[in-house]
């Protein structure tokens, strides 16, 4: 009779664990530093949440767009950090370079996006028009590739 109260008072408290566990994961009970917090959860996990180099491409195009220069080159040079392949990212330090007044860093980044994603349209496109700006049309339509220009 011991050993099988033993044996239910260990599965109570491996149920109760197991449903804390799940209602902690499902957001149904959080650690009380939240409760105390005017800060949402959400905001504060998204602090420790790590971005890609297509994500951070996507938030220095955003910052870009907004004129937010130094937020936007942060994230372009930590998404080249994280994907030294990433053509995208190489091309919005072209652009966010160019509107900073570094020529020859925003030349350099131009280049390097077109070696690293030599056939995307898109990064093409963007470098089409960086070249235009520069005043060197012919050298973003040479390497412009022949699917892009129908």
């Amino acid at each position: 009779m011991l050993a099988f109260l033993r044996k239910l008072l260990t599965l109570g408290i491996a149920c109760g664990l197991a449903w804390l566990s799940i209602a902690f994961c499902l957001g149904g009970i959080v650690p009380y530093d939240f409760v105390e917090s005017k800060i949402p959860p959400s905001a504060l996990t998204d602090q420790w949440r790590v971005l890609g180099a297509d994500q951070l491409t996507v938030v220095a195009e955003r910052a870009l767009l907004g004129n937010s220069l130094i937020k936007a080159e942060r994230a372009a040079s930590k998404a080249l950090l994280r994907d030294p392949t990433h053509g995208g990212a190489a091309t919005q330090l072209a652009l966010i370079y160019f509107r900073q007044g570094k020529i020859m860093e925003a030349d350099r980044m131009a280049e390097r996006a077109q070696i690293l994603w030599p056939s995307r349209c898109s990064t093409n496109f963007s470098l089409v028009k960086y070249w235009q700006a520069r005043g060197q049309v012919e050298k973003g339509l040479n390497t412009l590739p022949a699917g892009c220009k129908t």
